[in-house]
């Protein structure tokens, strides 16, 4: 998905300074608030299940 993004900015040529930095902030907004749902709902399967996701993508090189 974040190529589409880019190709759209790069087509209209539109910078975006930092995007892959801009990206993977974005991502860890979006993990952290679910991460946050579900320890405030007590759903330690999904939180559990999430974080191991996010560990994943971090030791893979993804942030």
């Amino acid at each position: 998905m974040s190529e589409r993004f880019q190709a759209h900015y790069q087509q209209r040529q539109i910078a975006v300074p930092e995007y892959a930095q801009r990206l993977l902030c974005y991502q860890c907004y979006i993990a952290l608030s679910a991460l946050r749902f579900y320890a405030f709902s007590a759903d330690e399967p999904a939180y559990q299940w999430l974080r191991r996701v996010i560990e994943s993508k971090r030791l893979a090189g993804g942030g």
